[in-house]
């Protein structure tokens, strides 16, 4: 969402809703929608920039050519950082996948594909429900978020199964997602399992917040470059130093200091 001046001196100042594909409207007219819009792009680009942060600090712990993968963590404080960027990943994809369709239900507003008094006619709701679904699967960034969405953030897949469904996505929908590869990424893992019908492969797609947060700004949010928060620490010396006086407290004990890290990175992101 940016706002735009129209050069005719009386044109109402606009929003760009999509850059890609120059949607553009007026705030009075779209004001309950872009109201809507703004708390889900404010709370999308904080936990993208949290994420990053934690990226780059651990891209630091690890050096640079380091790449694991990490299920449920190896530290207490690890732990709980996944824990709450697995929370994250879920409010993120639901929220993303809501402001790209809200975004497509006012294109097709303003390309009058249906007008606003065809929400009271059940019979106009799939063409409405079909134009917003071809906007969004326009959004080739969208692809891996969506079956999220669908088969995680939205509901599990093995607490309401549909016939698509193999046993391999429903075990993993319940499974701990989280991993790192460089970034913070869900389905960095693909589980294999067998049944009566033979081998399946779980149907759950790798993506990152922040590889999505960056890729999605030039068509919702341009000119609003991603940046690390500034109240954040950027450098190696601050979490040192947090990790060396919790090595300190606990009386200078040998094999933990990869725990010191974590839970400094933790202490110093909370400041």
């Amino acid at each position: 969402m940016t706002d735009t001046n129209d050069p005719a001196p009386t044109a109402e100042k606009l929003v760009t809703l999509d850059g890609i594909e120059g949607l553009k409207v007026g705030r009075e007219e779209y004001l309950n929608e872009l109201n809507c819009l703004r708390p889900l792009f404010m709370g999308m680009r904080q936990i993208a920039t949290m994420i990053k942060n934690q990226e780059a600090a651990f891209e630091r712990a690890l050096g640079p050519k380091v790449k694991m993968m990490s299920y449920g963590g190896t530290s207490t404080a690890e732990k709980e950082l996944l824990d709450t960027i697995a929370c994250f990943f879920h409010w993120f994809g639901t929220s993303v996948c809501n402001f790209a369709r809200l975004v497509g239900f006012i294109k097709g507003l303003k390309d009058t594909h249906y007008s606003r008094t065809d929400l009271r006619d059940a019979t106009k709701f799939k063409a409405i429900t079909k134009c917003v679904d071809a906007y969004v699967g326009r959004i080739k960034e969208l692809e891996p978020v969506l079956v999220w969405r669908n088969k995680v953030f939205a509901h599990f897949a093995a607490t309401a199964p549909y016939k698509e469904d193999n046993i391999a996505t429903l075990d993993m929908s319940v499974i701990f997602p989280v991993s790192f590869d460089g970034r913070y990424v869900v389905g960095g893992m693909t589980m294999t399992r067998k049944d009566s019908s033979g081998t399946h492969t779980s149907q759950l797609p790798r993506w990152s917040i922040t590889e999505v947060f960056e890729a999605l700004e030039p068509r919702f949010w341009p000119g609003q470059k991603f940046q690390k928060s500034k109240s954040t620490p950027d450098s190696d010396e601050q979490i040192a130093i947090a990790a060396y006086y919790l090595w300190e407290n606990e009386g200078r004990p040998h094999g933990r200091d990869k725990n010191h890290w974590f839970a400094a990175i933790e202490e110093t992101s909370s400041l």
